[in-house]
């Protein structure tokens, strides 16, 4: 509601205008407070009920998803609930109801808010009261947000740019180290420390293999030359599933292959299916390549001027 009046009068969203009016609906409000607590008593009996009978104890669920899918299963179990005083179990009233209910129309009603904010110096835009990533290719530009129940939505041009769980805790940030490649491949020294790398080794996205591959070519190349190489295997995951990355860098890594090219090599045969797995020469089987070591003896008697005219 937009604004709550004296006793049942409101002033609506425009959003629940909306949506009201695609599905034909009236709007009917109770009075506020302990004085409108009997208009809606059946409403909340009943709330109570379905909260005693399926939600306690508190289900443990791992995602929205999956409560989402306990409610939908005890919501269909309980049609066969019979309400005391009835002769029909509710599935069998809402069988007989459901011959007076008016259609649902073609399409659905869209129920994203969408806004247009400004991508700020940091790569961010401002969703509510938190903070989300793009791809820092969109500093400065107007990009267009789709904000779901669960998700944010982010495009520009046409096409999504980025997509985010929703944050629900005021002033926080959602950071994805994807979107920043391109500044820190530029910048290598500022990605130990970046706050995108901190929330990807949170959130899983750069497992402990990531850090020795890492720390491996910072071994081989140096800090700047191996954190670079480092960045190119991670710019490698725009084109692999996150999965078939990570069994290619345990593969090089069991190889002792460090390179960026070995990695992407070995993804490419994951994806074909063709399972590469490169074997390791024994240095003995080069034996038959070796030649001779050239003599240049004939070449000091450049340097000492002899037979050289005047």
């Amino acid at each position: 509601m937009a604004q709550i009046l004296r006793g049942s009068r409101r002033r609506e969203q425009d959003r629940f205008i909306a949506f009201r009016s695609h599905y034909g609906m009236q709007a009917s409000y109770t009075t506020p407070g302990l004085g409108g607590a009997h208009e809606k008593g059946g409403v909340e009996g009943e709330c109570g009920r379905f909260r005693r009978r399926w939600l306690t104890p508190v289900p443990k669920v791992a995602s929205w998803e999956e409560a989402n899918g306990y409610l939908l299963a005890c919501s269909i179990r309980d049609l066969e609930r019979t309400v005391e005083g009835r002769s029909m179990t509710v599935g069998e009233a809402l069988a007989l109801e459901r011959e007076f209910l008016r259609p649902l129309p073609a399409e659905r009603f869209e129920l994203s808010e969408v806004a247009d904010p400004r991508v700020d110096a940091k790569s961010r835009i401002r969703v509510r009261t938190n903070w989300y990533s793009v791809p820092v290719s969109l500093v400065g530009r107007m990009v267009h947000v789709r904000i779901n129940p669960m998700t944010i939505e982010v495009s520009h041009g046409g096409r999504v740019v980025a997509s985010h769980p929703r944050l629900h805790l005021k002033n926080t940030e959602r950071l994805v180290l994807d979107h920043y490649l391109e500044l820190l491949v530029e910048r290598p020294g500022a990605f130990p420390g970046s706050l995108p790398l901190h929330q990807a080794r949170m959130r899983g996205d750069f497992p402990l293999p990531y850090d020795v591959l890492w720390s491996r070519l910072r071994g081989r190349l140096g800090d700047r030359a191996g954190t670079r190489a480092m960045i190119e295997v991670l710019l490698a995951h725009r084109s692999f599933p996150a999965g078939v990355m990570h069994l290619a860098i345990g593969r090089a890594l069991d190889l002792g292959a460090i390179d960026p090219a070995t990695v992407v090599l070995l993804a490419r045969g994951i994806v074909a299916g063709e399972g590469i797995q490169p074997t390791l020469i024994d240095v003995g089987e080069l034996a038959r390549y070796d030649r001779p070591a050239p003599d240049t003896a004939d070449y000091d008697q450049l340097g000492c001027g002899c037979g050289v005219a005047s």
